[in-house]
């Protein structure tokens, strides 16, 4: 039996392709001790590559995954002992690998009854050669093992210093306590120095004197930091982290003939050095400007020392924006990508995102059917509800009059009734009104109020008796379904409360235009001029297209 597989398209390397084939050899053996009637007592596994040979027989090297999930298959299936080496002459299975004529195949002898030796015995068979179990070191399929060392000491407690401080502020506070003692072990230093070339009693009496004017001078940076040491602090600190990241470039630029390699993101700011620090250059050296403000500190993006200083920017700043950050950080340093790292800090910031946290909305629920259900006449389901109350004149006297709104859940459309009270007659008389002039809604959503509650049971009666009185073969009367809102939950019926906004502004308009008294009827007049602008909004965008509808139409 046999069986072969087909290059993949991605390159492979040969080693990796030979490993496969093993797999497959594992496999096709198990096929062949599942389907066969009979027990096989010996397998052997033939194969011309020796890195199988060796990948298979190791037992101490580690190798990638691609190479590891293979022997893993190849020895759960096989034991390491099974595998041998055949001469590339000898191998049968070139023939489905590198692909012969029909006519030199069908007259292959090695294809159709295995190589001539295994007809042999065993001791006629191929000399085993003897795998080496130490793979070469330059294998590509084996792990690399890193080992890391610190060369030097001072770096590393450089750095873990500098990663130590959670501010600015704070890091060039520690430095600066270094810088001051530092310089009090070189005056020790110094003194005992001198002190030693010179007679004891010449020491003593130059100590007393020196030690006079060290007290008298300076007595007063002792204890205390000054501005002076935290300046120097601070281009301690720059220096030491424009040597890390800018090694190559300050080299380059102290040694002329090597500027032409600088990097070109570095090249297009014109660096040049000064005092150890490496700044920005540019044609501004002649401006009225600050001498920080025309040639800025560069810093690298990636350092944590450039994070503290957009971080103190920040809080200096007043947690300001992106744009106020680096105008205040373009005045004494230039960080690369800057950009990126104010995103970052501000990102993670928690007084900016307490502040600028959006307020947690309510997650709305489905639509009602009644808001979508389409293909009725206008006011087929209608909400319902009062505003007001509006002041008219009744002779010499001011009256309360109510204004009744009923809105289509589906077209949006309104229509506006008045009303003189909010008693359950005046309510009752404002929906016969829409009745006769809208026709008969199949349901009414309105607010849970004590006159509506009332008006419906009532109209509930009268069109109960009704439909008794005058039922007939010819025509049915209409029930209507009335559905009220939860009580104290207005907003369930947003439909036409934002319908009553937009009301009240036409309204307060059109009266606060002039002027005017109104009476029942200049009200009632009113309601219908504004009835008819509402329904002449557009629902949706405006377009240039002359068959777009208005809830008018």
């Amino acid at each position: 039996m046999a069986k072969a597989r087909v290059t993949p398209i991605k390159k492979v390397t040969t080693p990796r392709l030979e490993l496969t084939a093993a797999c497959v050899a594992v496999r096709l053996s198990r096929i062949l001790q599942k389907e066969l009637q009979y027990k096989l007592t010996d397998i052997y596994y033939w194969t011309d590559s020796m890195s199988v040979i060796r990948y298979v027989n190791n037992e101490t090297s580690r190798f990638k995954t691609f190479v590891a999930n293979r022997i893993t298959i190849i020895r759960d299936g096989s034991d390491p002992r099974q595998w041998k080496h055949i001469p590339t002459a000898l191998n049968p299975a070139d023939a489905a690998s590198r692909g012969m004529r029909m006519a030199t195949f069908l007259k292959m002898d090695q294809w159709f009854k295995g190589p001539t030796f295994l007809w042999e015995s065993e001791e006629e068979w191929p000399s085993v050669v003897k795998a080496c179990d130490n793979i070469p070191e330059d294998d590509p399929e084996m792990k690399s093992v890193v080992a890391a060392t610190v060369t030097d000491e001072s770096v590393d407690i450089m750095n873990r210093l500098l990663n130590y401080s959670s501010s600015w502020l704070k890091l060039k506070k520690i430095v600066g306590w270094f810088l001051l003692f530092m310089d009090y072990l070189k005056r020790k230093l110094k003194e005992k120095q001198e002190s030693a070339k010179r007679t004891q009693e010449c020491a003593e009496h130059l100590a007393k004197s020196k030690k006079t004017k060290v007290t008298v001078q300076e007595e007063k940076s002792r204890g205390h930091l000054t501005v002076k040491i935290m300046e120097k602090a601070e281009v301690t600190i720059l220096c030491y982290i424009q040597q890390q990241y800018f090694h190559d470039i300050i080299s380059a630029l102290k040694n002329p003939s090597k500027e032409s390699r600088l990097n070109k993101s570095i090249r297009k700011l014109d660096p040049f050095l000064e005092d150890g620090l490496l700044r920005v250059g540019g044609r501004l050296s002649q401006a009225s400007l600050p001498y920080e403000v025309k040639h800025p500190i560069i810093l690298p993006k990636k350092c944590f020392v450039s994070q503290l200083i957009v971080q103190d920017s920040h809080e200096s700043m007043g947690h300001m924006g992106k744009a106020a950050m680096m105008t205040y950080l373009r005045q004494r340093y230039w960080i690369q990508g800057v950009g990126h790292l104010i995103k970052k800090i501000t990102s993670t910031c928690v007084i900016c995102r307490r502040c600028s946290a959006q307020r947690k909305k309510q997650k709305m629920a489905d639509l009602p059917v009644d808001r979508l259900t389409a293909g009725e006449p206008p006011f087929s389901r209608v909400g319902v509800d009062f505003f007001g109350p509006f002041v008219v004149k009744r002779g010499r006297s001011n009256v309360k009059r109510y204004g009744v709104v009923f809105t289509c859940l589906a077209l949006r459309a309104v229509h506006l009734e008045l009303a003189a009270s909010l008693d359950t007659s005046s309510c009752v008389n404002a929906f016969r009104r829409f009745f006769a002039r809208r026709g008969h809604p199949k349901k009414v959503w309105t607010d849970n109020g004590t006159n509506l509650v009332g008006c419906e049971r009532e109209m509930r009666e009268d069109i109960h008796l009704w439909n008794i009185e005058q039922l007939h073969q010819t025509f049915l009367q209409r029930n209507i379904s009335w559905e009220f809102n939860p009580p104290s939950a207005s907003h369930h019926g947003g439909v036409w409360e934002r319908m009553i906004r937009t009301i009240r502004r036409i309204l307060y308009s059109l009266l606060h235009s002039q002027v005017i008294h109104l009476d029942d009827d200049g009200l009632q007049t009113l309601f219908c001029e504004v009835e008819v602008i509402v329904n002449s909004r557009p629902i949706t965008t405006v377009t240039n297209d002359v068959k777009d509808l208005t809830p008018y139409h």
